[in-house]
């Protein structure tokens, strides 16, 4: 429709990639996407190991990283797919 390839296309297939060692990428986002995975899976163990009942500021700081985090990720995403040849 835009005559551009889509920013997400290569994305699930790179993730397969990195799984299994192979840095050969097809998305440059993919390893920021990667990164935030990692840090999703560490800050979800951190919550957990905590054992204390979930606060109101807590749960408003674990929304607020998340937009802020996303919107990131989709900015990368977009930034990506602005400058990237057609």
């Amino acid at each position: 429709m835009t005559g551009r390839p889509c920013p997400f296309c290569g994305t699930t297939g790179d993730l397969a990639r990195l799984w299994r060692g192979d840095f050969a990428l097809q998305n440059p986002v993919t390893p920021f996407l990667a990164a935030f995975l990692v840090a999703e899976l560490c800050w979800r163990i951190f919550l957990l190991c905590r054992r204390r009942a979930a606060t109101r500021k807590w749960m408003r700081g674990d929304l607020l990283a998340h937009i802020a985090l996303l919107a990131l990720l989709l900015g990368a995403y977009l930034w990506f797919w602005c400058v990237s040849p057609p």
